[in-house]
């Protein structure tokens, strides 16, 4: 098994303290001890932004699926997901118990190397971001908004491929999007969940078995709902209520005076314009019809119409059946694309608690069945295909999701979100072997009982390129290297010498652009951008690549600024040009001040004490994005496997595997061409001349 795991670290310390960098490691028993934090994160030094810092406990990179360029059908070149509040330090990097950043950001990573790519903190809650299409165009979509007690309060954004808001979605309803559900159909409208507090007295007419529970009397009750909406116009073309069609007495959650009996957390539009929707409460999948609403048939729960057949023969063993009542409390029920709607995957919670290593029979688990709901004759049938398990026998409680990827050469894959487990892995879809698994914040115990969650995970293709310029900050420090007498036979303190040097280091980024290779960092006389001395390249190396260079190369050029450059070398963007100031026009080399010529928006010098002893000099150019803007992107392509680097930053005293360290500088690289209840973003703060709709 190979792993990548790198962290650029300049003047910061790890475990459980603030790091600047990127951090992937293989130690599981420390990771979830909680030993990087309940929430672990990295920081970044060209842009105020922060990210996860990942686990990784299997990664078969040849068995994986990833760019649809290849041989994928389906696609994947991206893992979408939701990234909450780190944990927050003192002064001195200890962590504070049960203290958060409170943001929500939809995150990107890079699938080839799990880097981040994409981060936006300017939201108090995000669920299901991932890439969707409408009408031939592909769209960065997700849902943002207030997280009230599991039920959502928001707006479904949907972006495009420059991170600009193109539409604004909401629900004609008073708590308007709920988090559940956020999906285009594809032919210009959108699918939204919507919850509404009813209360039961009124409903005793159409449900007389609600008086059959006295303690019900002045209750409430929650009803699910779901709007079909047109995304021009935000104009409502379908309302659907369960409490017009469903008994809520179906129901399999227990009666309370604020009692939810639907639950409704998925939906999709089916070729004959039904409604595909997975109601939790009910432990049923229903086909709602899309001109009267009624059910045309349940599976599982209650009023299951479903007989199921046998497992197909040579298939994997599973742990438990379908039916009758064999899956419970699900979540993100789907028709499989290309299938002509004749399989479906879905995620079995099957519990109401979560738990890791204990669970055998009664396990969580992603799902893929066969569905035939008109036969020819007889009742409809499923029939289970498949089923994945993580690896740590896990339990969820709530959330997660099932992705099948398929590609043409070696048969297909499962992606599969853990919900309230904070984890993702990726199963042969033939066998259920894992062939990776990733976790963003160590298992929730009674412990750690503030971890990390996420309602869903995707694998996507995505292509982004950001509207905002590339970040370069630029650092200098003094370097001091050992000169050896040559003429010396033997190596001793008096034939050798030691010589310091200022070096600067680049640290460059552009948050969201997927097509980034390699940088190229210039410098010249003038502001113009106008050819200027190449001081250094370097191989994308992460969300931020550290790039070094002798200061005293720059002498004589006043103006540096980097090139991001896409896998033939073209120039894709440039940074704003960092003024070194008049000093540099002379033969001494003393960075003093820092101004932005080009682009928009500040920079600021900083001097980072203790970390030498004359001090580093930092200029920080942050874009001028009005916080919808996106994760840095960094890519790391490293042939099939990604090997580990067994070098470790010495001023950590952890266990021998606990974090391998990668750095990311390069010197001269020619070769290398459901949880923080606040107030909601309602999409206002968005991108420069971003059209809002609705």
């Amino acid at each position: 098994m190979h792993i990548l795991t790198r962290l650029a670290l300049v003047g910061g310390l790890l475990l459980g303290r603030r790091t600047h960098g990127e951090i992937l490691t293989t130690n599981y028993d420390e990771y979830n001890a909680g030993t990087l934090g309940h929430r672990p994160y990295q920081k970044f030094r060209s842009v105020d932004e922060f990210g996860p810092a990942l686990l990784v406990t299997k990664w078969d990179k040849a068995a994986t699926i990833e760019s649809s360029s290849t041989t994928s059908k389906t696609g994947g070149s991206h893992i979408f997901m939701r990234h909450d509040g780190h944990d927050e330090v003192d002064h001195e990097g200890h962590r504070i118990p049960n203290s958060h950043s409170s943001h929500s950001s939809p995150v990107i990573l890079d699938a080839d190397d799990l880097s981040l790519v994409y981060v936006n903190r300017s939201f108090h809650n995000v669920f299901g971001a991932r890439i969707q299409e409408d009408r031939g165009t592909r769209y960065f979509t997700f849902w943002a908004g207030n997280n009230i007690g599991g039920f959502g309060d928001g707006f479904g954004l949907v972006y495009d491929s420059t991170y600009r808001l193109i539409y604004n979605v909401t629900a004609d309803n008073p708590n308007h999007v709920d988090l559940h559900e956020f999906a285009l159909t594809g032919h210009g409208t959108a699918l939204v969940a919507a919850v509404e507090w009813l209360p039961t007295n009124g409903l005793l007419q159409k449900w007389p078995s609600l008086d059959d529970h006295r303690h019900l009397s002045g209750a409430r009750l929650l009803d699910s709902r779901f709007q079909e909406i047109d995304l021009a116009t935000n104009k409502v073309l379908f309302d659907w209520r369960a409490t017009e069609h469903i008994d809520p007495a179906d129901s399999m959650e227990g009666r309370s005076n604020a009692w939810d009996p639907y639950h409704l957390n998925s939906i999709q539009k089916t070729q004959a314009g039904h409604y595909l929707v997975s109601l939790r409460h009910l432990h049923s999948i229903m086909l709602i019809n899309g001109k009267t609403g009624d059910v045309i048939w349940t599976i599982g729960g209650k009023r299951n119409v479903f007989s199921e057949l046998p497992a197909p023969d040579g298939s994997m063993t599973t742990t438990r059946s379908l039916l009758p009542n064999q899956f419970r409390w699900q979540h993100h029920a789907h028709y499989v694309p290309g299938t002509n709607e004749t399989q479906m995957t879905f995620f079995d919670n099957y519990a109401k608690q979560t738990s890791h290593g204990m669970c055998t029979r009664d396990c969580s688990r992603g799902v893929h069945m066969a569905i035939d709901s008109n036969p020819k004759s007889g009742p409809p049938t499923v029939q289970l295909l498949g089923e994945y398990i993580h690896p740590a026998h896990i339990q969820a409680q709530s959330q997660g999701s099932v992705q099948l990827l398929s590609q043409e050469k070696f048969g297909d894959n499962v992606f599969v979100g853990w919900g309230h487990c904070p984890g993702f892995t990726e199963h042969n879809a033939t066998t259920g072997e894992v062939v990776l698994d990733v976790q963003f914040s160590p298992w929730p115990t009674g412990f750690i009982r503030d971890a990390l969650d996420n309602y869903r995970a995707y694998k996507m293709d995505w292509v982004g390129t950001p509207y905002w310029d590339p970040a370069i900050v630029l650092e200098e420090t003094n370097e001091t290297t050992e000169v050896k007498n040559k003429e010396a036979n033997v190596a001793s303190a008096k034939d050798s010498k030691t010589r310091t040097e200022k070096v600067t280091t680049a640290y460059v980024s552009w948050n969201g652009a997927t097509e980034v290779k390699s940088w190229t960092i210039r410098a010249t006389r003038t502001d113009t951008k106008k050819g200027g001395k190449v001081m250094a390249k370097s191989s994308r190396a992460g969300f931020e690549t550290a790039i070094k260079y002798k200061s005293s190369e720059a002498a004589g050029n006043r103006y540096i600024w980097a090139e991001a450059l896409d896998k033939d070398g073209k120039v894709l963007r440039t940074s704003p040009v960092v003024d070194l100031g008049e000093e540099m026009l002379g033969t001494s080399f003393r960075l003093t001040k820092t101004q932005i010529i080009a682009g928009v928006g500040v920079s600021a010098l900083s001097v980072v004490a203790a970390v030498v002893a004359a001090g580093v000099y930092l200029w920080r150019r942050r874009t001028g994005y009005h916080r919808l803007q996106a994760g840095d992107s960094d890519e790391f392509k490293n042939g099939d496997d990604i090997e580990l680097n067994a070098e470790r930053d010495k001023a950590v005293d952890t266990p021998e595997d606990a974090v391998h360290v990668i750095g990311s500088d390069s010197e001269n690289d020619e070769d290398d061409n459901d949880n923080d209840d606040a107030d909601t973003d309602d999409g206002s703060k968005t991108g420069e001349d971003a059209p809002l709709r609705g």
